[in-house]
């Protein structure tokens, strides 16, 4: 069973990696942060699945705080972008 965590998590690192190179190529910062936050969501979710596949709890805590800055910086990005102060 641990193979096929392992095989998922490569599975998703893959998607991540064409899903970067297709958004690399856009020029504006809006590109940028997609991309930012598509390896926000990727890395949650290898993290999720190597947490499962080895018994390491603390990935767990790894993984909702990756989740937590990626929310953010959206947050942070929308504001910027819309002109408020970002405090």
């Amino acid at each position: 069973m641990t193979d096929a965590y392992f095989c998922l998590a490569m599975l998703v690192l893959i998607t991540m990696a064409a899903g970067l190179a297709l958004i690399k190529s856009g020029t504006t910062p809006a590109d940028g942060v997609l991309a930012v936050q598509l390896s926000g969501t990727a890395g949650v979710a290898i993290l999720l699945i190597l947490a499962a596949a080895t018994g390491v709890k603390s990935l767990l805590d790894v993984a909702v705080v990756y989740a937590l800055l990626a929310a953010g910086l959206m947050i942070v990005f929308v504001k910027v972008r819309s002109g408020q102060d970002p405090k």
